[in-house]
């Protein structure tokens, strides 16, 4: 969630981050595998400990921490969440106010409230792997990246031939080919804006 993070910490504290590069951001909108298709979102709803989500895999886990951060409910043990999705004559449908909640916290949604900051940002930069095992990364990514050409926000956005870790790495990896020298050209202090 390193991505998602730099991406919404940059949309609001331009102030704090003036360069923003975000490898492979995860749930900046809905699409593919997060969306009410995939099975885990049921199967959270059906779970009542936290042994049970440890076993459910990665998407279950990914369901209640993302959850535990866009909809918290102290009130509603064990994993003190509102799911966006409740079992409603046997079939999933959104629920209100937590669908909303996590349709608030997507970077895809945000841009329209976030424009003059993000347009405070000196640089803004996003990828992401056409084979990544977390299939809605290039979607949700095309997405960001056609909502900030919408509002006129400059940024640059570039799909590659990977998957989310692979080609990282090493003298040839995208960090060292991409990442860096994306920062040092931005924050280097004799750099024109």
């Amino acid at each position: 969630m390193g991505g998602y993070g730099a991406i919404k910490l940059g949309m609001k504290h331009p102030d704090v981050y003036s360069v923003v590069y975000a490898m492979n951001p995860a749930v900046l909108g809905l699409g593919r595998d997060l969306t009410i298709e995939n099975p885990a979102f049921a199967s959270v709803l059906e779970m009542k400990t936290p042994e049970e989500a440890l076993k459910g895999g990665i998407y279950p886990l990914g369901i209640i921490v993302v959850g535990q951060a866009f909809s918290p409910n102290p009130d509603r043990p064990p994993f003190y969440v509102d799911f966006p999705y409740a079992l409603v004559g046997g079939k999933l449908q959104p629920v209100e106010p937590a669908f909303s909640r996590w349709q608030k916290n997507l970077p895809v949604n945000m841009v329209g409230e976030y424009r003059s900051n993000l347009s405070r940002l000196r640089g803004l930069r996003f990828d992401s792997g056409y084979e990544d095992e977390f299939t809605h990364i290039p979607p949700t990514a095309r997405a960001l990246s056609s909502a900030l050409t919408a509002h006129g926000v400059e940024h640059v956005f570039e799909e590659y031939n990977g998957d989310h870790r692979n080609r990282l790495w090493g003298r040839t990896g995208r960090i060292a080919t991409e990442v860096l020298p994306y920062f040092w050209l931005l924050l280097d202090s004799q750099a024109q804006r």
